[in-house]
């Protein structure tokens, strides 16, 4: 084992053997404005290595976007013209860019009606636009609710489907559910894409927690096998975490495959998410916490036959009662096989905000390496960015003192 947490085992007929990178989850820190950017999210251009899209909610609590460009090593952000999508309290957004069509990007969010009451006023926004260079072409923002009365959106997350050009897939944490009129449920829709058009294709529901709560923490990664049209969403309600197995087709029909319960204690404080291992079709990383308290777990799954076989868990975060654990996410990178980053922000004054990485071995076993400090305020963090074109290399958007935007980059052992 190098320090560099791998074993090389030779090569083949002469050839160079792959530069080391070291793990430097403190990789860089820096601020990207001396402005308000709450709910700040980031997502890296997968044919453009130093291009990237931010979207975040502005002192006038209106969802804006820009492109940027900056260098390899994090630093000297230069955002191009902002772009207004959303007003009145916009909230919530994510971004997806479409790995097959070069500057096609989506981006959904939490907006409300001019006027109306709540939750009426609330509803399910997206918008698609072009890039080119940093500036921005936006389509016309496009309310993706099924029924507008009916869908409370509090959170909302899209992907597109790398396999199929121009499909997007999203679902939505509805508080009011359009059929059955309980308190929550999660739902799936696709949207097809052509340059700034969308067109909404018809709503799945894969949860409504039998009618007896709020579903939260909602969470969505793609399968691992190139191939497939199976994406996986997670979810917690009714304290317990799930993770639903779905496949999209050609024609948009969206299938519920599975939904499994995958956390059998009750937890304290809502918490979900999963990153599909890019290496390994159906082999999928979940954090959750669990029991009447604020700790954090990791294990591994792995789909296969239309059920899910789970390894054991592991504890990533052993907290003090009622201290609270802010969205913790995980993600994986495909050039960096079987190494995990899962980052997370605490209230307890030692920790702040955190990352470890995690390594897989056999089929559903992870080891996590030391947790680390590096960023020495509580944050708030929508997202974790994996960057396609560094190894080993994952970016946070964080929301950090005096609600300013800055970006942290962290570094997994990996090889150039």
């Amino acid at each position: 084992m190098t320090p560099f947490g791998y074993t090389i085992l030779g090569f083949g007929s002469g050839g160079s053997p792959p530069v080391p990178i070291a793990e430097d989850l403190s990789f860089s820190e820096e601020q990207i404005a001396a402005s308000q950017a709450r709910n700040f999210y980031m997502k890296i251009d997968p044919f453009n290595a130093n291009k990237c899209l931010f979207a975040w909610m502005d002192s006038g609590n209106n969802m804006v976007i820009a492109a940027a460009t900056f260098d390899d090593d994090g630093t000297n952000f230069s955002l191009g013209t902002e772009v207004e999508i959303g007003s009145i309290y916009a909230q919530s957004p994510c971004i997806t860019f479409d790995p097959n069509t070069e500057n096609s990007v989506v981006v959904t969010w939490q907006d409300y009606h001019a006027s109306g009451g709540v939750p009426a006023r609330i509803y399910h926004a997206a918008v698609a636009c072009t890039l080119s260079g940093t500036t921005i072409t936006a389509g016309t923002t496009t309310n993706i609710s099924t029924v507008e009365t009916k869908d409370y959106i509090s959170d909302t997350k899209c992907i597109f489907n790398p396999n199929r050009a121009g499909q997007c897939v999203v679902i939505e944490m509805n508080y009011d559910n359009k059929d059955t009129n309980v308190e929550g449920a999660l739902e799936a829709q696709s949207l097809t894409i052509s340059g700034t058009g969308i067109t909404q294709n018809s709503m799945y529901e894969i949860s409504d927690n039998g009618g007896s709560g709020r579903i939260y923490s909602i969470g969505m990664c793609w399968d691992g096998d190139t191939t497939s049209d199976r994406f996986y969403a997670t979810y917690y309600a009714g304290d317990h975490n799930f993770i639903a197995a779905c496949s999209i087709a050609a024609d948009n029909t969206i299938t519920i495959e599975d939904v499994d319960q995958h956390n059998t204690s009750a937890g304290r404080w809502p918490q979900s998410g999963a990153a599909g291992d890019p290496n390994t079709g159906g082999r999928v990383v979940v954090v959750y916490n669990k029991a009447d308290q604020t700790d954090v777990y990791v294990k591994v799954g792995n789909y296969s036959g239309g059920s899910w076989t789970w390894g054991t868990e592991v504890i990533v975060q052993d907290l003090a009662w009622a201290v609270f654990t802010f969205p913790v996410k995980v993600k994986m990178d495909v050039n960096t096989p079987d190494k995990v980053l899962i980052v997370m922000s605490s209230e307890e004054t030692s920790r702040k905000y955190c990352a470890v990485v995690g390594t897989l071995s056999s089929t559903d076993t992870i080891t996590l390496g030391t947790e680390e400090v590096v960023y020495d305020y509580k944050v708030g963090i929508r997202d974790l960015a994996q960057d396609p074109h560094r190894h080993g290399r994952f970016w946070a958007a964080v929301t950090g003192a005096s609600e300013y935007p800055w970006v942290i980059g962290h570094q997994v052992a990996s090889f150039e």
